[in-house]
């Protein structure tokens, strides 16, 4: 009888740290979409100076004496105001020079956080020529209100921003899941319609491979997808409705010159695809991959290339 012997703990607390990391490096990498209209991004703006100019009123009668109604009051509405000048900055910054004023603009978690903090840092820059209005509520301590504040409101600036970001995350994922579900119904109806009509039998495109000493030449249409590993090119070609592996001497640039723009991509650094032979698009965790039809192949998709995979099959299902 073999007894399995369980990891040790030192072993499990390596894999758990691998893995948070990984988790971790797919948070910061995930893509956001935001749009903004007229209607929500008054109510972002409202939301984020009610929040900040209530947590300085918080703040200072937690931790400071009691000040005057009105001074505090301005106090809170500049800090409030600063931030939220300070972020629209940078959100007109990233839409005009970066995206072009797109309704829609995509960008990664990480880069949302750098934006907000960016934003929130301009936000006190911005508050420098009112330190007059700081000076009643702390005459001795004039030069260093911006440190003290910008450390205090830190922990505020970190929940808005963690919370903004799970939103849109949020929207971001189930409008992907709409997307895909539409996709992958198109691609069942087209799949059905190409067998009964035939269509793949009509596309002849030649593509000649060396294979050793010997040269075959097969219908460019038929093949599956290209995968690289190594130095070495493994084509999966759709014959009698199985699919067949060739093994040559290939790189993946170029074997694009030689396909039909139209009809094949590529999905990742591997592997590139021929736009006809996808049965569905699946997502597992935060990743994307290509099921290839007559083999199940699972091939995954590179988040740079997303977008662009995405559209090709749209486009082609049209």
């Amino acid at each position: 009888m073999t007894v399995e012997t369980p990891p040790k703990e030192g072993t499990l607390q390596k894999l758990s740290s691998i893995s948070n990391i990984q988790a971790l490096t797919d948070y910061w990498n995930s893509s956001l979409s935001i749009g903004f209209s007229k209607r929500e991004r008054l109510s972002f703006y409202s939301v984020l100076f009610l929040l900040t100019s209530l947590s300085v009123v918080t703040f200072h009668l937690l931790f400071s004496e009691s000040q005057h109604y009105v001074e505090l009051s301005i106090h809170a509405l500049l800090i409030g105001a600063g931030y939220c000048m300070g972020l629209g900055l940078f959100e007109l910054t990233l839409r005009g020079i970066v995206q072009k004023w797109k309704a829609v603009i995509t960008i990664k978690v990480a880069t949302a956080w750098c934006i907000s903090l960016g934003g929130f840092i301009l936000g006190f820059l911005l508050l420098a020529p009112f330190q007059d209005y700081f000076t009643p509520l702390h005459p001795l301590q004039k030069d260093r209100i911006p440190l003290e504040w910008f450390i205090k409101m830190f922990p505020i600036w970190g929940l808005f921003t963690f919370l903004f970001v799970q939103h849109f995350l949020k929207r971001t994922i189930a409008a992907e899941r709409v997307q895909l579900q539409a996709i992958n119904e198109d691609l069942v109806q087209c799949l059905v319609e190409r067998s009964k009509s035939g269509e793949a039998q009509f596309q002849s495109q030649p593509f000649v491979l060396n294979i050793g000493r010997e040269i075959e030449t097969i219908n460019a249409f038929n093949i599956s997808h290209f995968t690289v590993e190594e130095h070495y090119c493994s084509i999966y070609v759709l014959e009698n409705e199985t699919i067949r592996r060739v093994e040559v001497k290939l790189s993946l640039k170029d074997a694009l010159t030689r396909l039909p723009e139209t009809t094949f991509i590529q999905i990742h650094r591997s592997h590139v695809v021929n736009l006809t032979h996808v049965q569905r698009i699946q997502k597992t965790g935060r990743s994307y991959e290509l099921i290839m039809g007559n083999s199940d192949m699972a091939l995954p998709v590179s988040r740079i290339r997303l977008t662009e995979v995405l559209g090709r099959i749209k486009k082609t299902l049209q």
